[in-house]
């Protein structure tokens, strides 16, 4: 029994550190991106004939490619700030705009998929349980998003951290000539990435937050479920960002932003509409909420 123990701790030692490094975007959530990246690969019509082949000769790297805007977590750790702004729009035009070739294509696609499940995740999904909850900055807010992460888990085809590792030249090779950076920093950045994943899943981190989550609420289930369903209702919108337009929600906000509109947005609903049904955008390119 001692021994599984130390094991556990000695992988629940590698997780502490992620707290530090996860502050400038404040949440990770991968195997939710990694979701709606694989919903975005089978269950949704890609209108563009260029990125819907691409996609098809290589969807692992649509999946893979749904990773890259958290390099941001750990590149100054790299010794850049050129990933600082991943999680802007612009950062996916260019994406989209400098892609040549049918891998580079699938990658472009799963950033975008990303940020456009980070507008309902970091607006609506987060500021509503941290109303319900305490809320205690950035790690009630990793708390929320690692306990959907076990919810979908389930549901994936391959881990995230083996995705990375398996495509790490390629996605590395891409990132750098986007944002500028040298490959060595962008593999050095995705790598820490990977290893981060990794220890989530080997410390089982997801499934404590998720176990907690169910002790707070027995029927958190509904709730996580009423988020996949809506945000997957709206994941065709995907498209029109290749075509040009780009959403009025931002998918990354400051985590003082998010505790304002938690204060905003968030106190004028009743409890049981911030659990299971909180008004969501029809239309995300619309700046009126709903």
């Amino acid at each position: 029994m001692f021994r599984n123990w130390s094991r556990y701790y000695f992988h629940v030692s590698w997780f502490i550190p992620l707290f530090f490094y996860s502050k400038d975007a404040c949440a990770w959530g991968i195997f939710t991106h990694a979701y709606f990246a694989q919903l975005l690969l089978w269950g949704i019509p890609v209108t563009d004939p260029k990125f819907r082949n691409a996609i098809r000769k290589f969807p692992e790297l649509l999946v893979a490619g749904a990773f890259l805007p958290d390099l941001s977590l750990f590149g100054r750790r790299s010794g850049t700030r050129g990933f600082d702004d991943t999680h802007h729009w612009e950062a996916a035009r260019n994406m989209l705009d400098m892609a040549d070739s049918d891998q580079e294509r699938s990658i472009a696609l799963g950033y975008c998929s990303h940020l456009f499940v980070d507008i309902i995740a970091h607006n609506h999904f987060v500021p509503a349980h941290e109303t319900m909850w305490r809320d205690c900055g950035m790690y009630s807010h990793a708390f929320w998003e690692w306990a959907m992460d076990e919810h979908v888990s389930s549901h994936l085809f391959q881990h995230p951290d083996i995705l990375m590792r398996r495509h790490r030249k390629t996605l590395s090779g891409y990132a750098a000539r986007v944002f500028g950076e040298s490959e060595e920093a962008a593999s050095r950045s995705l790598e820490y990435l990977a290893n981060g994943v990794r220890a989530l899943r080997l410390a089982r981190v997801n499934r404590i937050c998720y176990l907690g989550a169910l002790r707070l609420d027995p029927k958190i289930r509904i709730g996580f479920n009423y988020y996949l369903k809506e945000t997957s209702a709206r994941m065709e919108q995907v498209n029109r960002i290749r075509e040009g337009e780009a959403p009025a929600w931002n998918a990354e906000l400051h985590c003082r932003d998010l505790a304002r509109l938690t204060r905003e947005r968030m106190e004028g609903f009743e409890r049981k509409v911030l659990q299971y049904r909180i008004p969501l955008p029809r239309n995300l390119f619309v700046a009126d909420p709903l």
